[in-house]
């Protein structure tokens, strides 16, 4: 009997485990809005240079915090268009 026990617990776990993380990943494989950064970035960068590969995947805008480059994916981008003063710099 205790073992069934058990086993049904383990069962349980497993499932809401499943369950839990299936919800934090949403299917783009983005950072899900509520854990996304807000906080204003120092540049926001739209690269419009030409290029031999035309990879749809390539990331074409993103931020420069402190000097480094950052993703906008791992940002709030609503947030930023709210709350900052900042707009795309086109680069060529």
């Amino acid at each position: 009997m205790p073992n069934k026990i058990l086993i049904i617990l383990v069962i349980l776990l497993v499932t809401l485990a499943y369950v839990f993380f299936k919800e934090v990943k949403n299917d783009g494989g983005e950072t899900p809005v509520a854990n996304k950064i807000r906080e204003c970035p120092d540049s926001w960068i739209e690269n419009r240079m030409p290029s031999v590969s035309d990879k749809p995947s390539e990331k074409k805008q993103y931020f420069i915090v402190n000097g480094e480059r950052k993703e906008i994916k791992e940002y709030d981008l609503e947030w930023i268009v709210e709350n900052c003063n900042i707009t795309p710099q086109v680069v060529y």
